[in-house]
């Protein structure tokens, strides 16, 4: 009897010592993982497992170790599970989509779960019940296509392939071997991709893209085809070892002459980069916003190509215009067309002379912008009021209940009387307001990420659908204010 007492209390000491349970066989220490980038998923903290019959494991794991030995055509017995990982995936294909899947935008809980077996690593994405299983690992086994594991993948309509991330681009052709060609440095492009959207799958006008991403904007089509545009144009400069700065140019414009002797030259390329010079000086560069993109694809895929030129006439001092666009498309360029195009022309060089003399207290009037927008969007009315000073006659007609209590004024507006206060998507200096300060487009993002669109107001079916507006701000002492309300939706 008191050699089963002592067995049982050095049994209990061990059990008080071994601390949480492990994830691999008695024999056997959990291997550290290396750090990998999954941007399509949001680890949580970790989570007390629930034990389940067989072992202390969740059903998942289980589900993952007997996928793997049907696929190695081995005994479960012969697969260790060395990690699981809470994980909340932030697509129905639990970040591991194939090329040409479309996949839900939906908070998938799960696991990462880790298989080892003879010195190999095996990764499985599953949901929470391991019902859905995913390989997410990058070593496929032969004569498998594997989900992908790259942050970005591109397949033109020729089979070409591009897989990116940011150690290297990797190119060739369908299920073939691909050529890995190192980055020079983290891109700042794809730094910039996936921290503004979410994952998405995507056939585009420019080729099929997949895409793991952890921003809170859903891409518009337009923003989609950018995307695989860049994508497109890196796997050219890869393959080719040089820049080709004509490759994919989708609108060039050049204006000169006038009192003033204006001379500006405009280069717009299909990836929504802009570079816009005065014919001396170094250029400005910038970037095309959603709105952007969506009218000059419509217009490239649509118009055959157009050569316009266009001087004043009779005019000592005239002005001479000439733009081109390599149009895809079947019809030919009206002079409405033509007008249209030089317009939108000539905004880019404004915007583009605006950066290029911008004040040094600029980003303080964004930032400001900036804040009012987040704060009305996050329900904070009194800093909201704090940073408005336009007019505020609508706030008292929509609500005559309310007066002298602006941050009421606001909450009324943005919850019940249509003031659409959502998240800034993207904010462009424009130049001076006529107010005085600053003008700024912005763009917004509906809740759900995408592209906020204000449509045609009052029954009006054919009245213009609107994505971007202006805002004026005004310093006052030194703070910054916002002159214009939010956009509205009856």
């Amino acid at each position: 009897m008191k050699k089963l007492l002592f067995l049982t209390l050095i049994l209990t000491l061990l059990l008080a010592g071994c601390g949480p349970v492990s994830l691999s066989t008695p024999q056997q220490a959990i291997p550290t993982q290396p750090a990998e980038i999954v941007p399509a998923a949001t680890p949580t903290l970790p989570v007390e497992q629930t034990p389940v019959s067989g072992g202390g494991y969740p059903q998942a794991a289980f589900a993952a170790r007997a996928a793997l030995a049907a696929e190695l055509n081995i005994p479960e017995e012969q697969i260790t599970v060395a990690n699981i990982e809470p994980v909340e995936w932030s697509d129905s294909c639990l970040g591991a989509a194939r090329a040409d899947e479309m996949c839900a935008m939906v908070i998938t809980p799960g696991y990462r779960v880790t298989l080892e077996v003879n010195g190999k690593t095996y990764i499985y994405h599953t949901n929470s019940e391991g019902t859905a299983l995913r390989r997410g690992d990058a070593k496929g086994l032969p004569g498998q296509q594997q989900p992908n594991s790259a942050i970005l993948r591109w397949q033109g309509s020729d089979c070409a392939v591009a897989e990116f991330d940011f150690e290297r681009i990797a190119t060739g052709e369908c299920n073939q071997a691909l050529t890995q060609h190192p980055w020079n440095g983290i891109p700042d492009t794809l730094s910039t991709l996936v921290t503004t959207y979410g994952s998405f799958n995507s056939q585009t006008a420019a080729g099929k893209i997949a895409f793991q991403g952890h921003g809170r904007n859903i891409a518009s089509e337009a923003e989609q085809r950018a995307i695989a545009e860049w994508a497109r144009l890196q796997f050219v400069a890869a393959q080719t070892g040089q820049v080709d700065t004509l490759q994919g140019l989708a609108l060039t414009y050049h204006r000169e002459g006038g009192i003033a002797g204006f001379c500006d030259d405009l280069m717009v390329w299909l990836d929504g980069r802009v570079s816009v010079s005065d014919c001396k000086d170094q250029a400005v560069n910038l970037r095309l916003t959603a709105s952007d993109l969506e009218q000059l694809y419509g217009w490239f895929d649509t118009l055959a190509r157009l050569d316009y030129e266009y001087t004043d006439p009779a005019v000592a001092d005239a002005m001479t215009t000439s733009l081109s666009l390599p149009g895809t498309g079947q019809l030919q360029a009206t002079d409405e067309n033509s007008r249209q195009l030089a317009e939108f022309a000539s905004r880019l060089v404004a915007r583009a002379r605006a950066l290029s003399s911008a004040p040094a207290n600029l980003p303080e009037a964004e930032k400001s912008l900036r804040t009012f927008f987040e704060a009305l969007q996050g329900g904070d009315y009194a800093l909201g009021a704090a940073l408005y000073a336009g007019d505020t006659s609508m706030l008292s007609t929509w609500n005559p209940d309310i007066q002298n209590n602006l941050p009421g004024g606001l909450e009324r507006a943005c919850t019940q009387n249509g003031l659409q206060c959502l998240l800034p998507r993207s904010i462009s200096y424009q130049g001076p307001d006529s107010r005085g300060g600053y003008q700024f487009s912005v763009e917004f993002s509906n809740p759900d990420g995408t592209l906020f669109r204000q449509g045609p107001c009052c029954g009006d079916a054919n009245g213009q659908v609107s994505t971007s507006f202006i805002y004026g701000v005004l310093q006052n002492g030194e703070t910054w204010m916002v002159l214009d309300l939010p956009p509205y939706v009856p």
